[in-house]
């Protein structure tokens, strides 16, 4: 038996670190671990994570802001990269319906996470 210890990060900078991995690699996992931690986020999902941010003490750092942009700007809507990045990842090809409700998904976790962290 052993005791290990781990740092995690913050939601802010996992965020951060994700949206720019999708970014610069664009691959489909990528989009997928933000907004599976989006929904799954503790007490509240994205509403929780999107307050979680604002209360992180990088809010305001320039590189944070720049990210969060393009985190709005990659999920502003289901034609962008970023919803249909995390759709592909989870169904095939031929499952147009299911698709089209995880697009949606991601764009309104998005949303609801970025809607909450300004409102703080």
């Amino acid at each position: 038996m052993s005791r290990v210890t781990i740092q995690v990060a913050g939601i802010l900078p996992f965020v951060v670190l994700k949206i720019r991995a999708f970014q610069e690699r664009h691959n489909n996992k990528d989009s997928y671990d933000l907004i599976y931690t989006l929904l799954k986020y503790p007490d509240g999902g994205p509403g929780a994570a999107g307050r979680a941010a604002a209360a992180s003490p990088v809010r305001d750092d320039g590189r944070v802001l720049e990210s969060l942009d393009a985190l709005g700007q990659r999920f502003i809507n289901v034609a962008q990269d970023g919803p249909n990045a995390y759709a592909n990842f989870l169904e095939g090809p031929d499952e147009t319906d299911r698709k089209a409700r995880l697009r949606n998904e991601a764009v309104a976790a998005v949303n609801h996470c970025l809607t909450s962290a300004r409102a703080q």
